[in-house]
């Protein structure tokens, strides 16, 4: 069930990182928006998520862009605020 559980939060994650990407790129002839930054905690996940899957500019294969995002989600080196917020699924991934 947290395989399951980790597979759902890969893919959820992987879909709000590509979002965010959306609105930074800007338009055609459209200025760059520079100013469009998250906070440092979200900025250092989206980081180590596009470490492991590449901006999707095409339709491809997902199978092993959702296996490592399951990874991701089921790494124990979360940062502090998140672990306070999920302790029982910081404790089964442990």
């Amino acid at each position: 069930m947290v395989r399951n559980t980790a597979v759902v939060v890969g893919i959820e994650a992987m879909a709000a990182t590509q979002g965010i990407d959306f609105d930074r790129v800007p338009a055609p002839g459209a200025a760059a928006t520079p100013w469009l930054k998250s906070s440092p905690l979200i900025e250092a996940q989206i980081a180590a998520i596009r470490a492991r899957v590449a901006f999707l500019e095409q339709d491809r294969f997902l199978a092993t862009d959702i296996e490592a995002m399951r990874a991701w989600a089921q790494e124990s080196a979360w940062p502090a605020p998140v672990t306070a917020h999920l302790p029982s699924f910081v404790s089964q991934i442990s």
